[in-house]
């Protein structure tokens, strides 16, 4: 059982969680780094009004599309993190919301927004059941509720700023710079989960 602590303790106790376990660090900065990667999200319908002058119906098309991708998928994901982990789930997501980047940089016309929001849902989807799962692969049974209280405190952040950033890029230098920046923080955040994340599922002998 954890020895209980003053209110004035545990939030001592809090940056030396931090400092002690690196691999949770590197984890917090690759899950920033990735939703920083969604900042262009929430434009696209935006971008498709302004870019092929989509009707409301096709969005609501497009919308229902995305949808019924992220229902069938999250099952099949949530089987994929029991079997292969969280990390790997995470992964993947930061490559599905890169993949959609790139498909919305080359649309040549509004069909291609179908695959585009079929990945970006596939990258939420998978972001919310290794989000769900991998910081209770952290730390120890002791000291559990305070991963998941500083994972949840810190991520909020980025979670924030992200679509605020993305509405400003978009203003300042247009929508196509804009996905470049969330392509390349889609991109540094794989790389970082990818190689300086280590597997606390394997690490912490969870498996």
């Amino acid at each position: 059982e954890a020895e209980a602590a003053s209110m004035r303790e545990y939030w001592r106790r809090l940056p030396g969680v931090l400092r002690a376990d690196h691999n949770f660090c590197h984890y917090l900065v690759a899950r920033s780094l990735i939703v920083l990667g969604g900042m262009g999200t929430a434009l696209y319908i935006v971008y498709g009004k302004r870019t092929f002058a989509v009707t409301d119906t096709f969005a609501a098309d497009l919308t229902m599309a995305a949808l019924i991708v992220q229902t069938v998928s999250t099952p099949l994901l949530g089987m994929l993190a029991d079997r292969r982990g969280n990390k790997l789930l995470s992964e993947i997501s930061a490559l599905l919301g890169a993949g959609a980047l790139v498909l919305v940089l080359l649309a040549p016309n509004s069909l291609w927004l179908y695959p585009v929001f079929m990945l970006m849902n596939g990258a939420l989807a998978s972001m919310f059941v290794a989000g769900q799962g991998i910081t209770l692969e952290f730390g120890g049974p002791g000291n559990l509720p305070t991963y998941v209280a500083l994972a949840n405190t810190l991520l909020s952040v980025p979670i924030l700023v992200a679509p605020l950033l993305g509405g400003w890029l978009a203003d300042t230098i247009g929508f196509g710079n804009l996905f470049v920046v969330a392509l390349v923080f889609s991109l540094a955040g794989w790389a970082a989960m990818r190689f300086a994340v280590r597997d606390p599922r394997h690490a912490n002998g969870t498996a």
